[in-house]
């Protein structure tokens, strides 16, 4: 290999920083959908599976993806939460970018974002287990 071929850690550590900066235009804009605090939410849940699934020793695992990708899952809508709060402490607006009930929908969806990890985790485990035998 040669020392300028971009390695698998190099493409998580750029994937994290251009969310971070893109996280970084995005906090200043007046913007009330949710549905780009879940793609944030989702893509730094994907980043910190994918991490930790790289940095675990028990990494090709089947039940370890399923439960890493359920984790991840499980985590967009309390992330997608925190965003929120976070937004609408940073701007500080008489009525808020999103409301109490805008919060408690996004909440209502962790069931369905588990499920959704699970099953990401679940064909991950087995794709991992193609490539072992």
């Amino acid at each position: 290999m040669s020392d300028q071929e971009i390695q698998p850690r190099d493409w998580l550590r750029i994937s994290a920083i251009i969310t971070a900066i893109a996280l970084l235009f995005w906090t200043p804009v007046e913007s009330v959908e949710r549905t780009s605090v879940l793609l944030f939410s989702a893509v730094i849940c994907v980043l910190a599976a994918l991490g930790f699934l790289r940095r675990s020793s028990d990494r090709y695992s089947f039940w370890h993806s399923v439960l890493t990708g359920s984790a991840g899952g499980l985590a967009v809508s309390p992330i997608a939460s925190v965003l929120m709060l976070f937004k609408i402490g940073l701007h500080g607006h008489a009525v808020p970018d999103f409301s109490f009930s805008d919060i408690l929908a996004t909440l209502r969806l962790t069931p369905f974002w588990g499920i959704g990890g699970l099953l990401i985790g679940l064909g991950f485990g087995l794709w991992n287990l193609s490539y072992q035998e």
